[in-house]
Parts: structure tokens; sequence; C-alpha cells
């Protein structure tokens, strides 16, 4: 087996970062994490339109203003949801609960991190940055288009013909 090269290494590092994240963290602190980041947008989307008067940016009504208004409910529903799930979290960490909440969050950590490793690996692919020599000598980049070949079907068509146009590294032949 050949060496790694810096985009294993990296991609390796992605993923062992979530996990890492997801230990310390919990499923617990994760899910409600993940479930505060719906209920933040979900309630800027609805009260922006009230607390953009009171937001001295832009002239009133306008796109600068109702963005600026966004982002202030976005902002202050996601420190209020922290509080309560920093509560959450404080509890199932005081119980014997915890083990079971951290080995779940490590899954829930791997999970996400091998979707950020296929968002890489996607974004890449629609780049120039494909065609670089460290990334098409990786063995995770050539595990990565095998795994976006078989996800092709459910992406977007004008994202998909994007990829079908990258080359494949490491010899590895993307379906399409």
């Amino acid at each position: 087996m050949t060496e790694l090269g810096w985009v294993d290494w990296a991609l390796i590092a992605i993923v062992a970062l979530s996990v890492l994240l997801g230990i310390v963290r919990g499923l617990t602190r994760e899910i409600m994490s993940l479930a505060g980041w719906v209920v933040a947008y979900l309630a800027a989307q609805a009260f922006c339109a009230r607390v953009a008067p009171e937001v001295p940016l832009g002239a009133p009504g306008s796109g600068l203003n109702l963005a600026a208004a966004f982002v202030v409910v976005l902002v202050a529903a996601l420190v209020a949801w922290s509080i309560c799930s920093w509560m959450v979290s404080k509890m199932v960490k005081a119980s014997l609960l915890n083990p079971i909440d951290r080995t779940l969050g490590a899954v829930f950590g791997l999970a996400r991190g091998l979707v950020l490793v296929l968002l890489v690996g996607t974004l890449t692919l629609l780049t120039p940055l494909s065609q670089e020599p460290a990334w098409r000598a990786s063995h995770g980049a050539a595990g990565l288009h095998y795994v976006l070949a078989e996800l092709k079907p459910l992406l977007p068509a004008s994202v998909a013909r994007h990829l079908r146009a990258a080359a494949s590294p490491a010899g590895v032949q993307s379906k399409g």
C-alpha cells in the first residue's frame, strides 16, 4: 500500500475531529444543536418582518433591513436555544446516561464527518482543484469519487452534470 498524502490526512482529520466533538458534546447536545439551528432559522423567517422596524440598518423595509433583522432574530434564537441545550446536556451528563450519550455522540460525529468529507469531495469536483496532483493521488479522493458516483442519481441534474465532467483520481471511473 502506498503512503497517505496530505489530502488523505486532511480528510481523516475532518472525520476524527467530528467524532471527537461528538464524544465531548454527546448525542443530546449534538441533536439539540442541530434542532437549534432549525428552530432559529424558522424563528428568523417568522419574526424578521416584525423586528425589522427596530433594526437601524438600511432603509425601513429594504432587503438590507430585513436581512439584518433576520440575523438579529437568528442569533437571539440561537443564544436562547444554546442556554436551554446546555441545561439539558448538564442533566444528561449528571445521569447514568452519560456514557451512552457520549458513545452515540461519537456515532453522530462519524456520520457528520462523513457528510463533511462528501461535501468537500463534491465541492472539489466542481472546481479545478480536482485536477491537482495531490487530489488525484489521494486514496480518500478515490473513495469519494466512488461514493459520489453512486449518489449521482440523487443529486440535482446541474450538479451531477458537472461531477460527470470531472476526471476521477487513481483510475476510478465515475458512473453516468
